[in-house]
């Protein structure tokens, strides 16, 4: 777990909101790299319409490896989060809802 990351916004103060928010998204990179429910966190960002079709069509094919995969689903979200800074909270929710709190 990453018990001792925290984001300090002093450390930009001329930062956008959404630069912020993926600063923050990723402090967490080495924690993301072991996401639990791969397939249900897709599922639903996209119910969200944060994530396509396509990506989730991707995300969710088996006979890509999880790397692959993961690299995907979180090259989607950092790039969402990098136009609305909203979308860390939704993505958290998500996590929390899926079993991972630790994030």
């Amino acid at each position: 777990t990453c018990g001792t990351c925290t984001y300090d916004s002093t450390w930009d103060p001329d930062a956008t909101n959404e630069e912020h928010a993926v600063n923050i998204f990723k402090l967490r990179e080495e924690q993301l790299k072991y996401l639990n429910e791969l397939e249900d966190i897709a599922r639903l960002l996209n119910e969200e319409e944060i994530l396509n079709d396509d990506n989730l069509d991707k995300i969710t094919k088996k006979q890509i490896a999880y790397e692959t995969r993961l690299y995907v689903l979180l090259a989607e979200i950092e790039l969402s989060i990098s136009q609305d800074h909203s979308i860390l909270l939704i993505f958290a929710r998500i996590c929390k809802h899926t079993g991972n709190e630790d994030l």
